[in-house]
């Protein structure tokens, strides 16, 4: 199914269902690839800048007795349980288990939610298994870039989508837990800089770049800085969102070492065209580069904010993701053990341009609307022909010879009689009745 990206954040379309079992109405919501809890926002609530889901809209059971409270990467939700009742795909995932009806959201960034009504959990924690109605829990995303809004597009699988893959080998194969949480990432390296740490990696295409906690990203900004040479970045606060670094002695992208992130036994390569976001050339060698990488702390605010839990987390983005078709494999969830398996994204399959669909579709309208004029055109001329036809002849006796079974039928004819006769007063001569002959004997 179709993953759809706003200014704000990406989407789906889920599908509610009432009990009138009427047509489904669809309400956008974001994806949480980080939790097995689903959040709506309660009618007059203020949590983030969701909309608010109302039960006496959509259909839903309301257990106001109940109460629930959720830490997500970047807000505290408090509130109850409700049931809604909404789906992705019938066949392949139904929202089964309760979601927290959030009255009160803590913290968070500002237009956070815009444009959707809560958080769709995927992870297979507990009961949310159950939610997923294939043989085993499984999903992936794939993630692209539309080269004529330069916005980036995805779909949702609930299988693994080999023609999304360029191999059927994945680059990476990461071991997680049932919410899709990866566990020993030891350092990151970027040339000959490694820079240690103790911590966890979840992914979320919400995020606009790469999360770094707070307490190592210094280092593996300087690590960039003395990589790349003549290259200057802002120190400090200023630094702490996506920095832009000037650079005097020339630059090619192609040239820059992987960002790489070490888990356990794995290693996971980010490329230059993944955490450099913009490159601007101000003459041959001088210009700027934009770092699509930012400082993570519950000490922080806006964008750089993340609830306390999550100080020790790596958070990869959508443009990691645009790079690795991402597998979440939940065959083992049953001993609370998953993976995550990374692709490399084939991306010769572009998306069409819409213009190009709008226009091949008129073509095609057209072109059908056409023929059927032709032969709505053709079936009137033969009518009109057989009208004229039966106006000429309006016995049908008395038609021509027109087939070669008429032929054949009077050479017979003509065998059998020993005089020869007119066709036409022969058949005249079969319309007269003995009865009428007053010829004498």
């Amino acid at each position: 199914m179709p993953i759809n990206q706003t200014y704000f954040g990406f989407y789906v379309n889920a599908k509610i269902i009432d009990d009138t079992e009427e047509d489904p109405v669809s309400i956008p919501i974001q994806l949480a690839l980080y939790t097995s809890n689903t959040l709506l926002a309660a009618k007059g609530s203020q949590c983030q800048d969701f909309y608010t889901y109302d039960c006496d809209s959509f259909f839903c059971k309301d257990y106001p007795s109940t109460s629930a409270t959720n830490e997500y990467p970047y807000f505290t939700a408090k509130g109850h349980f409700i049931s809604p009742n909404f789906y992705l795909q019938t066949s392949a995932w139904n929202l089964r288990i309760n979601a927290t009806y959030a009255t009160d959201c803590h913290k968070g960034r500002s237009h956070y939610g815009t444009g959707t009504y809560g958080l769709l959990g995927l992870g297979v924690d507990d009961k949310s298994w159950e939610n997923f109605l294939g043989l085993y829990p499984i999903f992936s995303i794939y993630i692209n870039e539309d080269t004529t809004s330069g916005f980036l597009y995805g779909f949702l699988y609930f299988q693994t989508n080999w023609d999304r893959a360029a191999s059927t080998t994945p680059a990476v194969v990461l071991p997680a837990d049932n919410n899709w949480h990866v566990s020993n990432v030891n350092f990151i390296e970027f040339g000959s800089v490694n820079v240690s740490m103790s911590a966890k990696m979840i992914f979320d295409m919400n995020m606009e770049s790469i999360g770094i906690p707070l307490t190592q990203y210094p280092d593996i900004l300087n690590a960039i800085t003395n990589n790349i040479t003549g290259l200057t970045c802002p120190t400090g606060q200023d630094s702490y969102y996506r920095p832009s670094c000037n650079y005097t002695d020339g630059f090619n992208i192609s040239n820059l070492p992987n960002l790489t992130i070490y888990i356990g036994d794995q290693k996971l390569d980010i490329p230059p065209q993944v955490y450099i976001s913009v490159v601007r050339n101000h003459t041959n060698t001088t210009g700027s580069i934009r770092l699509s990488i930012q400082a993570l702390s519950s000490d922080l605010s806006e964008n750089n904010y993340v609830s306390p839990i999550y100080n020790k987390y790596v958070i990869l983005d959508a443009y990691t993701m645009s790079f690795y078709y991402t597998v979440f494999d939940g065959v083992s969830h049953s001993t609370g053990k998953s993976v995550i398996k990374l692709y490399y994204s084939d991306h010769s399959i572009k998306k069409p341009n819409d213009k190009f669909v709008l226009y091949l579709t008129l073509t095609i309208s057209c072109l059908m609307l056409a023929i059927v004029a032709i032969l709505i055109y053709l079936r009137c001329v033969k009518a009109q022909k057989q009208a004229e036809r039966r106006k000429k002849h309006p016995n049908p006796k008395k038609r021509l010879l027109r087939t070669p079974r008429d032929i054949r039928r009077a050479s017979r004819n003509e065998n059998n009689a020993p005089p020869p006769i007119n066709i036409v007063n022969h058949a005249e001569s079969e319309l007269e009745s003995p009865l009428h002959n007053n010829s004498a004997p």
